[in-house]
């Protein structure tokens, strides 16, 4: 028996029914962006930066329970494991992924996307 598959947990943390398992950026040709922090189901706020160039990310949320209602970006439908194109205005742009539970329960990620800094991270 080994201890890799062991996750520690010592405030027995639960995950939300209305929260995300996963959540990949990419620029529109499919470079990907790591959000600052890290991702992690309990983190909602996230940011991120892409050059002037880049106008336009794929947004793939993946639902952490496989009988969510709903997920919505920037209020609009999108699908578990499905992209979502969101074009990006120059400066700071606001994408919010909207998570909604099967008992209707709402978890909203939001990621703050720096676009013109000169450099992709």
């Amino acid at each position: 028996f080994g201890l890799a598959g062991l996750w520690y947990n010592p405030k027995n943390l639960v995950t939300d029914p209305a929260a995300l398992q996963f959540l990949k950026l990419q620029t529109g040709v499919g470079k990907d962006l790591i959000p600052r922090p890290v991702f992690s189901s309990f983190q909602t706020e996230y940011t991120a930066a892409v050059a002037s160039d880049v106008g336009k990310v794929q947004i793939t949320p993946t639902a952490y329970w496989p009988n969510h209602k709903a997920i919505t970006i920037n209020g609009k439908p999108a699908k578990s494991t499905a992209p979502f194109t969101a074009e990006l205005a120059d400066g700071v742009n606001k994408l919010e992924i909207a998570v909604t539970s099967a008992k209707g329960t709402v978890r909203t990620y939001t990621v703050v996307l720096a676009r013109g800094n000169g450099t992709s991270r």
